[in-house]
């Protein structure tokens, strides 16, 4: 976690907030919202929404009156007590999640993600101090796909001590049976709801369709006390408006009618703004990411979560690149500044390769210190306030003393003002220390530490926890491939 100590960043003006919200009611209202599940469309007719077969028309006092209610702070817990609270000025790491394949940073040649990631990846983010809260990182292809997630997620409880997001799933019985893994750490549902160590996820397809799945999984988990993380991931000139401002007002709009219907099923509902909005190169009909306009748009939508007081979680370290290269590095810098600086609570983006196809064992350790470097230019100038080294230089001048020996300097020079301290690949040397030293690429650097995290990374569940984490696989595995 770091803490964000400079002013925010501002895309979009208040008027222009206000023009998103208004619209976002015209699109709820007049255009209506397609909802798929049975118990999701009942819920909203019970509220009084008109309801014309599937689609779903959202009256501007029912939304007024779910965003009205301000919600407590949303915080993580892990399965060992550590607590992850998206709160102000707190700039928290995660990384992406539901890979399927995996890219070698050096090469670019891709394969399949397998079972073994599933485990090595999780050693190597946990060992990561930068990143906070874990998300799946990858779904192994050499299983039964309908197993896939689900043997990820158990694999992921066993290695990692950190807040881990697993709410993903395929279906209501794939949702109840990751609920009754999660529940293998807490003592009761109302410990749980206290003490979450999950999201509720949904992911609003655009424009406007709410799923029947999604819903399901939804309103369960809600039930169980969870918070919503409602992800729309609308794409500008093929699934959304092709201007920035209209994709953001679509991609509001599914916000605002996943959130109504999370306090339809329970009024104190808590929901993190979690968006995802991106762009296309409209000549080649193909999504692109890592563009100066996707960074825009996860600040502005910042704004827009500040709007309601929710917490927001953005792209962070997004890139189109397939290698690690200078187009990675410059693209991933960008989209990790902006949103930070407008104030986001969660980036994620960790070892994020092409769009997110695919996930990179050593751009995970990269990205830990593109992240490192990135946030620490955030932090406010603090140290050595009251005397601005005046006491250093007047030493110098009258008595000679040298400044590397000064007092000031033995005070403040282990300060986190200073960032080199903390470099782990990046190189700080000069050319003739490096040629003469082990001349290492920063790939090569982490393609090394890579290893050394996961030969060093020891299993963290005790026995009986896993056999109970084994017994509830076996079940849902008879379950699942029914």
């Amino acid at each position: 976690m770091k803490k964000r100590n400079i002013s925010s960043y501002r895309v979009l003006e208040d008027v222009q907030m206000e023009r998103i919200h208004e619209r976002s009611m015209d699109m709820l209202g007049k255009l209506g919202v397609e909802v798929l599940g049975d118990e999701a469309r009942r819920l909203f007719a019970d509220a009084g929404c008109p309801v014309d077969r599937n689609r779903v028309y959202l009256p501007r006092k029912l939304v007024h009156e779910a965003i009205s209610l301000k919600q407590d702070e949303i915080a993580l817990y892990s399965r060992t007590g550590k607590r992850v609270a998206f709160q102000q000025d707190e700039i928290h790491v995660h990384n992406m999640g539901g890979a399927t394949g995996i890219i070698d940073g050096e090469t670019g040649a891709l394969r399949d993600a397998n079972r073994q990631d599933c485990i090595d990846m999780i050693k190597v983010l946990d060992g990561l101090d930068i990143v906070d809260n874990l998300v799946t990182p990858v779904y192994p292809q050499d299983i039964d796909q309908r197993l896939s997630l689900f043997y990820a997620n158990k694999e992921a409880l066993k290695y990692t001590t950190k807040p881990l997001d697993i709410s993903g799933a395929g279906s209501i019985t794939e949702a109840e049976l990751t609920y009754e893994m999660l529940m293998l750490f807490r003592k009761s549902e109302k410990e749980m709801a206290e003490k979450p160590l999950s999201f509720a996820f949904i992911s609003p397809v655009s424009p406007l369709i709410l799923g029947k799945d999604e819903t399901e999984i939804m309103i369960y988990l809600v039930k169980k006390g969870l918070p919503v993380c409602c992800t729309p991931c609308p794409i500008t000139g093929l699934t959304a408006p092709v201007t920035m401002l209209g994709g953001l007002t679509l991609q509001n709009a599914e916000m605002l009618a996943t959130f109504v219907l999370a306090r339809l099923v329970d009024p104190e509902a808590k929901m993190i703004y979690c968006a995802r909005l991106c762009s296309a190169d409209l000549a080649k009909g193909i999504v692109v990411v890592g563009t100066p306009n996707e960074a825009v748009c996860s600040a502005a939508a910042v704004q827009m979560a500040q709007y309601y007081g929710l917490p927001a979680d953005v792209y962070g370290a997004g890139t189109n690149a397939i290698m690690g290269d200078q187009q990675m590095a410059f693209e991933k810098m960008m989209e990790i500044i902006l949103p930070a600086w407008a104030g986001a609570h969660n980036l994620s983006g960790v070892g994020d390769i092409s769009k997110g196809i695919a996930m990179s064992y050593e751009q995970m350790v990269i990205d830990a210190e593109i992240f490192s470097a990135a946030l620490h230019s955030l932090t406010a100038l603090q140290d050595d306030e009251i005397d601005l080294g005046f006491e250093a230089i007047k030493d110098k001048i009258n008595q000679g003393t040298e400044i590397i020996m000064h007092g000031n300097t033995l005070e403040y020079m282990r300060s986190r003002e200073l960032y080199a301290k903390n470099r782990k690949l990046v190189n700080y040397e000069d050319y003739s220390m490096w040629i003469n030293a082990e001349k290492k690429t920063i790939m090569e650097k982490a393609k090394i530490k890579v290893g050394e995290m996961i030969k060093s990374h020891q299993q963290v569940l005790d026995e009986d926890q896993e056999k109970e984490l084994e017994k509830i696989f076996r079940f849902g595995r008879e379950k699942l491939l029914k």
